[in-house]
């Protein structure tokens, strides 16, 4: 709608929808290599929840804020109101478990 009018289009026939959205952007806890997700099924069946899109890649190397300029992936919901759409979002999060392995740092060879 916000390009349609920036265009100079016509947008009176859009209408809001009237349930409440909510969206999180799902935060890295911890610097290290991606490597996937469980509970993601568990997540997705919660009342409310519309989309889940996991953007990290498996292999990836993962930084946290403020570092990092990403998140692991989203989570969308819609529900009668925010308070209800956002305890979807939370419960799906908190169904989620993020296998990511910690960064291996070798020290240098003595000299």
């Amino acid at each position: 709608m916000l390009l349609r009018h920036a265009l100079g289009e016509d947008v009176t026939a859009f209408t809001r929808d009237s349930r409440a959205a909510a969206v999180m952007m799902i935060p890295i806890p911890r610097r290290g290599y991606y490597r996937g997700v469980e509970g993601e099924g568990e997540a997705r069946a919660i009342a409310g929840i519309a989309d889940i899109r996991i953007t990290a890649k498996p292999g990836q190397l993962l930084e946290p804020l403020p570092e990092a300029g990403s998140y692991l992936g989203f989570i969308f919901a819609s529900a009668r109101d925010a308070r209800s759409a956002d305890a979807a979002v939370r419960a799906a999060h908190a169904r989620m478990i993020f296998d990511i392995a910690r960064e291996i740092t070798l020290a240098a060879p003595p000299t």
